[in-house]
């Protein structure tokens, strides 16, 4: 007797529409599950597509007729899985990594800029990783210079040198 556990895809009918098997997608392939009349009604109230299911039964060997790709199995028990018994992985979060904004306008580069980029080049990133982009005028030419922290999309101004390590650390909680 084979134990198996996979997918219910979908019910295998007869020429009349009756139920006669499922299939069970598994590690092995798309697997045809027939089931005895004993089954069927169950299987019919119990199982929906798209259920897990585990499944005893024995190999079907057909003799004189064509075999159906894949393996089949005769079922001689068929059970919808809890959702207990499922295996779910923690799904994973993407962590979007940070990105740092420094405008290289005439302005901020007069008020600093250049120099807040090049500070900003020495950080060392093992502590704070980030992404080091160059873009146009962010706003408030007057009070350069800026500097713009995403995936947080805050502004800062008036930024000097000594505050780099201070405003990565920040931002990188």
């Amino acid at each position: 007797m084979d134990v198996l556990q996979g997918r219910y895809l979908k019910k295998i009918k007869s020429k009349e529409g009756k139920l006669k098997g499922l299939k069970v997608e598994t590690n092995e392939g798309i697997l045809s599950v027939y089931l005895p009349k004993a089954l069927r009604e169950v299987a019919k109230k119990e199982l929906t597509p798209g259920d897990d299911v585990r499944v005893w039964g024995s190999v079907c060997k057909k003799k004189g007729k064509k075999q159906s790709k894949g393996r089949s199995l005769q079922a001689e028990a068929v059970i919808p899985l809890s959702p207990q018994a499922k295996v779910k992985l923690p799904k994973k979060k993407k962590i979007k990594p940070m990105t740092v904004q420094l405008c290289q306008k005439k302005n901020c580069c007069k008020r600093g800029g250049t120099k807040l980029w090049e500070t900003f080049e020495a950080t060392e990133q093992s502590s704070t990783p980030f992404k080091l982009e160059a873009v146009g005028c962010l706003g408030g030419c007057k009070r350069g210079p800026n500097i713009r922290f995403l995936p947080d999309n805050v502004k800062h101004y008036h930024v000097q040198p000594e505050q780099v390590e201070r405003l990565l650390a920040e931002h990188q909680a």
